[in-house]
């Protein structure tokens, strides 16, 4: 593994452990989990428009959700500025998104005039992303209306649909991205490891000898040099072995012993010299 690599990884990790601290911090924001948590989740569809029917066609949706199974009739175009809505736009609560879908039925007036060309999975139409959180998350979906006994689309019916999430949808979203988070972060944390692995391997058998501290100073035995006391100080300077007395005597010695010996024949000779003869 090369240098580049390690020093990706090096920067992954830093990222995770940075998106894994905002994501601990938007948990902390929303609360500890109630042991019932009684808010509930809203998906909303409204009836934008519809394309390819006369001016004078009365269309009406009927929409189906399977999880929970609930029924909505929309029957005029939305309208932000009207009061009541209940008939432009559906409101579906307490959805299992992960799980539910929805099909929708067309009609002008009681004239049916087919079905969706697919049953929609509400999963993508409420994903959202946990690290950016909104009150609503809003996308728009265009279906075709298809006849039961053909391919060839009757219309074109436009919906936008907006997803509230409970505050049990974003914990669960969080945690979902924490895990994945912390899986990568574990992937890139091994990835250093292999990289250090592979340069102690590489590294030639005397390089980590030369580069290493030995583990006992040079010397250390050694004790250090204290200054000397006045005593220690005339000791050496008088009597110790580098003094000029223990440097002299050995020469000194014998011009001692020497005028030592004539001193004693001069003064006490006498005491030297043998009896006279009887």
């Amino acid at each position: 593994m090369s240098g580049v690599e390690a020093e990706d990884a090096k920067k992954e990790v830093a990222e995770c452990e940075k998106e894994i601290g905002t994501i601990k911090a938007l948990l902390r924001g929303l609360g500890p989990a109630p042991e019932d948590e009684s808010e509930s989740n809203e998906f909303k569809v409204a009836f934008l428009k519809v394309e390819g029917l006369p001016e004078e066609a009365k269309p009406v949706l009927k929409l189906q959700i399977s999880s929970p199974v609930e029924e909505a009739t929309l029957s005029e175009i939305f309208d932000p500025l009207a009061e009541d809505t209940s008939k432009m736009m559906a409101v579906f609560r307490a959805v299992e998104t992960n799980q539910a879908t929805m099909s929708i039925e067309a009609s002008d007036a009681d004239i049916p005039l087919g079905n969706a060309e697919e049953v929609y999975d509400l999963g993508p139409l409420t994903k959202f992303d946990g690290m950016d959180p909104k009150k609503e998350y809003v996308n728009e979906l265009s279906v075709k209306i298809v006849p039961e006994d053909g391919e060839v689309a009757i219309c074109t019916v436009q919906l936008r649909v907006t997803y509230v999430p409970s505050n049990k949808d974003k914990r669960e979203e969080l945690y979902e991205q924490l895990n994945k988070t912390s899986q990568r972060k574990a992937q890139a944390v091994n990835k250093l490891r292999q990289v250090a692995l592979a340069a102690s391997r590489d590294a030639p058998a005397g390089s980590a000898g030369q580069n290493k501290k030995p583990a006992v100073k040079p010397g250390f035995l050694n004790k250090p040099n204290k200054e000397p006391t006045k005593m220690e100080a005339w000791y050496n300077r008088t009597l110790g072995p580098d003094s000029l007395l223990r440097k002299l005597f050995p020469v000194a010695k014998n011009y001692v012993l020497f005028f030592g010996i004539v001193g004693v024949f001069h003064f006490k000779g006498q005491a030297l010299a043998l009896p006279p003869p009887v």
